[in-house]
């Protein structure tokens, strides 16, 4: 995989968790960067696993301190550098609303050839249906004046997440594709599990390691 791979959702879509864990298997062959284009959210931050992603050769590009969503946050220059002339692969993290992915809007056409990946969990209640989660990703996608590419299904409830929810996801998720015409790229599973039996798209195994301040 090379060039720069944009994922884009609603909170608690599980962005950050995938682009770690895209970064982490890329950075086994090639180049690799992961920026944290996610300024406004106060919970998770790719900055909390900077040791880790760093041990495993990610090139870490992540502001030190959230902003305010009323402040106007600048993207850092080798920021910019690395997703339009990425070194191997790039993998940008972005907002989970239109405020927080508009940051991007003026690179937009700078990064046409670019990935641009919706993640999508069709267990929050901002994407219960693949109805509702196409007004709210497109929404995003066009804040941040990107055409989606691609769909990631990662249907879960955390620690409480069963097979059962993972595979009604994928229906959804299915039918998403089918309404926006774009391939399902991967369907992420927590690691351990197993794949959805006679599933056609990849499975992403993920790990969880972002936990919120309260979470123990």
């Amino acid at each position: 995989m090379t060039g720069t791979i944009i994922l884009l959702g609603a909170y608690g879509s599980g962005k950050t968790e995938i682009a770690m864990t895209l970064a982490e298997n890329e950075a086994a062959n090639t180049k690799t960067v992961l920026i944290d284009m996610d300024f406004v959210t106060p919970y998770y931050r790719v900055q909390d696993c900077r040791e880790r992603l760093e041990t495993a050769n990610v090139t870490i590009i992540a502001p030190e301190k959230r902003v305010a969503a009323i402040d106007s946050p600048s993207i850092p220059p080798q920021a910019i550098g690395y997703m339009i002339n990425p070194p191997g692969v790039t993998i940008v993290d972005l907002g989970g609303d239109p405020n927080g992915a508009v940051v991007i809007a003026q690179y937009s056409q700078q990064l046409s050839t670019a990935q641009v990946w919706a993640v999508v969990n069709f267990s929050r209640p901002t994407t219960p249906y693949a109805e509702i989660a196409q007004i709210v990703i497109t929404e995003i996608a066009s804040a941040a004046r990107l055409k989606i590419t691609g769909i990631i299904h990662n249907t879960h409830m955390k620690q409480f997440t069963t097979m059962e929810d993972i595979a009604e996801g994928y229906a959804e998720a299915e039918k998403l594709a089918a309404m926006m015409q774009l391939p399902i790229i991967y369907t992420c599973i927590p690691k351990g599990f197993t794949p959805i039996e006679n599933c056609p798209t990849p499975t992403l195994s993920i790990t969880p390691n972002l936990k919120n301040s309260w979470e123990k």
